[in-house]
């Protein structure tokens, strides 16, 4: 595609530059947007519940249908000993007691 473009220069005389090659031309479209504290806040949320049912995909994947899940069971759960628990309780609260009297 050929383009002829004429240029003014001064009033006597003209330049006339002969262009080659693909015209690219860029129109800009579209409209200004405005801040919406609702639209922010259901963006958020939506973002929140999706890292929620990620999170529940990725450990039905680990508990089930992964070769080593018996391994990231046993990672990801933690198991709960109450009788243990209070049994530490008691012996910090001794010690707490023990360095009160000192």
């Amino acid at each position: 595609c050929e383009q002829r473009v004429l240029e003014p220069d001064e009033r006597t005389k003209r330049i006339l530059r002969k262009r080659f090659g693909v015209r690219v031309i860029f129109a800009q479209t579209g409209q200004t947007g405005r801040f919406s504290w609702p639209v922010l806040l259901t963006q958020i949320a939506s973002g929140v519940g999706l890292m929620a049912v990620i999170t529940a995909v990725v450990e039905i994947m680990a508990f089930y249908v992964l070769p080593q899940s018996s391994y990231y069971g046993a990672c990801l759960v933690d198991t709960y000993d109450a009788e243990r628990a209070e049994l530490l309780l008691k012996q910090r609260q001794q010690q707490q007691q023990q360095q009160q009297q000192q």
